[in-house]
């Protein structure tokens, strides 16, 4: 297989260096002997261009696990284990057999209850539990919500709830502190010790893969546990995993009786499965996908046979019994599994787990393959806190035990203490992260997962269905949740700063097939787009000192200095030395770059000329050259009136004028329209929304881009085409429509009104294949500020108020990085609707002139500039054809244009003055700000 690319300009990675090293200190238990190699080659042929680092997720499966299970089922009779004549199956059998092998323990001891999952297991324990008025259900702050879920079911029969940090004290017991207050709905009775009490913790962390001290099963079961009451502060866990604001020996509530223990084994069993015979916990939930990926829906309850017969199963389902009596109250359950797994069971599905444990043997089983892994996410933690700006700051902060000292962590059986009495032990195979710019400020998870995308590497980012480990890691506190998901923010969403601040995490996980070539891509995407080097802060302090200082304000509120294009660093009328000059003016110290895009005897050399080698050629129709001479020489006063605030030029002209009347879909080429506060009107006035009340976007659905709106206000109607179909829709813009049935989510607007039109919404289906309606922006809000707006006022559903514009200079440029990387021509016109546009400006070939502009004009309106514009992937979609095909496009702005972690190009600006803008209208700016 081949070698990922591997940065050559780093000290920390060398190419020379990187693969001897590892394989220096981790070459005894990489790769299980060959067979994970052996196995990446013939048997994962879909990974070959892929690096997949979301085994927390869900593990690949292989084709050989396909080809067998199909084998199996084309070569017999699969029937309903129900329709056996003494009702055994023995692929279940085997199946339940292998889980408890798995596990270290036989069916002597345990029973195995097969699921939808490890949710379903998790489920049925809340549901079965035999909850008391005096009971506590107490669990871990560190835990998937499947597990948090159980404390509805608690509360609601009357018991109480709590979470927690979890220590085991020096005398052997485990201690309790209370991140929250005891929760009860029934204020009937307090918590007693009699309990049936319930505990619950994951063996392993799908958050950040800290492991947990599987003795805890063991000390709460014999000892139960001293609940500390919470803190004025909530605990948190520090880097070197001790806990802040645990005090050990405070005085609380010793509830020493009755407690069960149920472990959440989904993410561990992937590596390192519970030792069931030395910890023999209650209630044990897996699921299968995590272990070898196929088959899904499809996982385990184990359960002591001790504890089984306490359960409270209420209902009975068919298969789960051995008599009732119809219209009598007399039922006789079967014993064991049999009577718990209700219905027919996923037989299909189970038949299938045999390949998959036989795949794990192949491999040297559990140990082997924790080690594999184990060693891979030991480096690349390694070498991520290795990696650091220019300035000498962090790039990634971890969030990991002992993430600083990682030589604690070993690669084989970890010790029973970590930290000499904690509840975490070690670390699996998982890194978790943020990213920081040179400044501290934080990078977006979202912006890294588009672009990881983009070169086909697979993490995760967000909270991970692990509320409560975000906030012992990364800070957060009860009233973060609850204020973030006042602004919108929703699990599953692309929020990923609030208050510049991170809501979330990046996670790469490894498993069995995971290779050295997988995290070092991995690390060569982080260096190459997100770790600012000398260079691009030398052209910063050049581009600060010709601005005298001046910075943009970032989308966090934070000061940031973006990766420029070294072309701003002259002049019209500079020269290279000229240019030198102007920068080291007043610091000698300062270091010069000469750029692509310098100018040649005092004048510029368009991309044309460059192009053809025609130096001297005349710009034909539809070209862009250098500054025209009414551009070099034209002066006015301000044009708006008032007291002139400095030398106005002409710089150019308005070449195009765009409003998009419905959020995502096509353009609509305007030659003048009318402006407000606002933006331009109409413009993202209108949107689709689905059944569930989302708002439709062209980057999850790329095929809006090929329905093309026509507003025409001398008819006051729009019409809605569709590139591909002879016909169309048309509605009046002046009609009434009817409030939304839901509020309208995807927005910080809740007052969207659609058109209740079964036309309407026929027509959208037909070309969108998914049932959606129109609906129009509720003009009682339309000067309500958006959250995260800074200027200006919300102009329809359009993310950000205000005007989007962006020069043809800008594009030129980027059309010239886009051939010197394909080493072709560049195209003679890269679709400017991919940007989603309103204004492009003609202002010479000189790119990126437009993010130094704070105040400027185009024809008799003052605008003044808000932001950068933030880039997604909306740009890799084909504006013509509503497929995703442009890649390198946002590839290639992401390595020259990014702000911290944000791509931008072009800008937001807001309208000051003036109503109406038209096309070729004059550009004026500020001689300062060429």
């Amino acid at each position: 297989m081949d070698a990922h690319p591997v940065s050559e300009n780093k000290s920390c990675l060398s190419p020379n260096t990187p693969r001897t090293e590892f394989l220096r200190e981790c070459g005894d238990v990489y790769g299980c002997q060959g067979a994970v190699e052996l196995a990446r080659s013939r048997d994962l042929s879909r990974l070959r261009e892929s690096t997949y680092l979301d085994f927390a997720g869900a593990v690949p499966y292989t084709d050989s696990q396909l080809e067998e299970t199909l084998k199996n089922l084309s070569s017999r009779i699969h029937f309903n284990p129900h329709s056996a004549i003494d009702g055994s199956n023995r692929e279940e059998d085997a199946a339940r057999q292998a889980t408890l092998e798995m596990c270290g323990v036989s069916s002597k001891t345990y029973d195995v209850i097969f699921t939808s999952g490890a949710t379903e297991a998790l489920r049925m324990v809340g549901d079965s539990f035999p909850w008391l008025k005096s009971s506590v259900f107490a669990y871990t702050q560190d835990n998937h919500n499947s597990v948090v879920g159980i404390r509805e079911l608690a509360l609601d029969r009357g018991a109480a709830a709590m979470s927690g940090v979890v220590r085991i004290n020096r005398e052997g017991a485990p201690e309790f502190t209370q991140t929250s207050e005891v929760l009860r709905r029934s204020p009937a009775s307090e918590p007693s010790t009699d309990g049936p009490h319930l505990f619950a913790f994951p063996l392993e962390s799908n958050f950040n893969g800290a492991r947990y001290n599987p003795e805890l099963v063991n000390a709460v079961s014999s000892n139960g546990m001293r609940m500390i009451p919470p803190t004025c502060t909530p605990p948190s866990i520090s880097s070197d995993n001790t806990t802040t604001n645990q005090q050990e020996g405070t005085n609380g509530a010793h509830f020493s009786k009755n407690w069960l223990v149920v472990l959440d084994a989904a993410k561990a069993c992937g590596t390192r499965p519970p030792d069931l015979r030395k910890h023999p916990a209650h209630f044990v939930a897996i699921s299968f996908y995590k272990i070898f990926g196929y088959p899904t829906g499809l996982g385990a309850l184990l359960v002591r046979r001790d504890v089984l017969g306490m359960l409270r199963n209420a209902y009975f389902g068919g298969g789960t019994l051995e008599m009732v009596v119809p219209n009598q109250d007399i039922v006789k359950r079967k014993e064991g599994h049999k009577g718990w797994e209700h219905g027919t069971s996923n037989f299909l599905a189970i038949a299938a787990l045999r390949t998959g444990f036989d795949r794990l043997q192949q491999l040297g089983g559990f140990g082997s393959i924790d080690r594999h892994a184990c060693a891979l996410a030991k480096w690349l933690s390694k070498q991520m806190i290795k990696l650091k700006h220019s300035n000498g700051s962090s790039a990634c902060d971890l969030y990991h035990p002992g993430a600083i000292n990682f030589a604690h962590i070993d690669t084989g059986d970890h010790p029973d203490q970590f930290d000499g009495g904690g509840a975490i032990v070690g670390q699996g195979p998982v890194v978790s992260f943020n990213l920081l710019a040179s400044d501290g400020s934080w990078v977006g998870y979202s912006e890294v997962m588009r672009l990881a995308e983009l070169h086909s590497i697979y993490l995760r980012a967000g909270r991970f269905c692990n509320p409560g480990a975000c906030a012992l890691w990364m800070g957060l506190q009860a009233d973060d949740f609850v204020s973030h998901h006042r602004t919108g923010h929703v699990c599953g969403d692309s929020i990923d700063l609030i208050d510049g601040k991170p809501t979330g995490a990046i996670r790469a996980s490894l498993g069995w097939c995971s290779t050295f070539d997988d995290v070092q891509k991995l690390l060569w995407f982080l260096e190459n787009y997100f770790v600012e080097s000398a260079q691009e802060n030398e052209c910063w302090d050049a581009l600060h000192l010709v601005e005298g200082g001046q910075q943009e304000a970032s989308h966090n509120g934070q000061a940031r200095k973006m990766v420029p294009n070294p072309r701003l660093l002259s002049t019209p009328n500079q020269s290279q030395e000229e240019t030198r000059a102007t920068i080291t003016e007043n610091n000698p110290n300062a270091r010069f770059t000469p750029s692509l895009n310098m100018l040649e005897g005092g004048r510029a050399i368009s991309l044309i000329e460059r192009t053809t080698g025609k130096i001297g050629h005349s710009a034909s129709v539809g070209e862009t050259c250098a500054i025209s001479d009414e551009g070099q020489s034209a002066h006015r006063p301000n044009p708006w009136g008032g007291v002139d605030t400095g030398n106005w030029r002409k710089a150019g002209h308005l070449k195009t004028l765009v409003i998009f009347p419905i959020k995502s879909c096509g353009a609509q080429a305007v030659d003048s329209w009318s402006i407000d506060s606002g933006g331009l009107l109409y413009d993202r006035h209108w949107a689709l929304l689905d059944v569930q009340g989302e708002i439709l976007t062209i980057g999850k659905h790329p095929e809006m881009a090929c329905i093309k709106p026509r507003l025409d206000l001398k008819t006051r109607t729009l019409t809605i085409s569709h590139v591909n179909r002879p016909n169309s829709i048309t509605v009046s813009i002046d009609q009434e429509v009817e409030p939304c049935s839901c509020p309208t989510k995807g927005s910080s607007k809740d007052s969207a009104r659609q058109w209740c039109s079964e036309a309407i919404s026929s027509w959208l289906e037909s070309v969108l294949s998914k049932k959606c309606t129109l609906s129009v922006f509720s003009g009682s809000n339309r000067n309500q500020p958006k959250c995260g707006v800074k200027d200006g006022s919300i102009q329809g559903f359009s993310n950000k108020g205000g005007v989007s514009l962006i020069s043809t200079g800008s594009v030129l440029g980027l059309e010239e990085k886009l051939s010197l990387k394909s080493r072709t021509k560049p195209s003679e016109d890269l679709d400017m609707m991919r940007f989603r546009m309103n204004m492009v400006v003609d202002v010479g070939v000189n790119s990126h002139t437009e993010d130094r502009w704070g105040v400027f004009g185009v024809g008799d309106c003052r605008f003044r500039k808000s932001e950068g514009c933030a880039r997604c992937d909306v740009v890799v979609v084909n504006s013509d054809l509503g497929v995703k095909d442009g890649k390198e496009v946002l590839l290639t702005l992401a390595e020259y244009r990014r702000d911290g972690g944000r791509v931008k190009f072009g800008t937001i600006c807001v309208r000051e003055s003036g109503f109406r803008v038209a096309v070729g209208d004059p550009v004026w700016i500020q001689g300062s700000s060429w």
